[in-house]
């Protein structure tokens, strides 16, 4: 099956837009306004869109053996050396910074299943047990 080449922009549309975004946060968590400029800002968007996509790729990995998320931890590694200023940034293209944050998302995901102890940033901590077929 021929994966799609259209790109998601769902992430992009708050992107230079904080009206929109603040209002989006504090309609999932009423406690994020007074908290929402600046540098915390940035980090309550993070983790609040965070704390959606890393649970659903845990449902995704979970399943899949040891080799293939070796293999998606190699190249999120590479992608977010490469391309990590578009996830804070936005990149030139539309739906870029989307696409990098998913690939992001995954690779968090990733490591609370394979650092003891989980992981922890943006203020929010995620540890998920590694598959017993590991």
């Amino acid at each position: 099956m021929k994966k799609s080449s259209k790109k998601d922009d769902s992430f992009d549309i708050i992107k230079g837009n904080p009206v929109l975004a603040k209002e989006l946060i504090t309609a999932m968590n009423p406690s994020f306004e007074k908290d929402f400029d600046g540098e915390n800002g940035k980090d309550l968007i993070m983790q609040t869109f965070l704390s959606y996509a890393v649970p659903a790729h845990y449902i995704k990995l979970k399943n899949k053996d040891k080799n293939y998320v070796d293999m998606r931890r190699k190249s999120i590694t590479t992608l977010i050396a490469s391309k990590g200023d578009v996830l804070l940034f936005g990149g030139k293209e539309k739906g870029e910074a989307a696409a990098i944050f998913e690939e992001f998302s995954e690779g968090v995901c990733i490591l609370a299943m394979l650092a003891k102890g989980g992981v922890d940033i943006f203020g929010k901590k995620w540890d998920y047990p590694c598959p017993d077929n590991w």
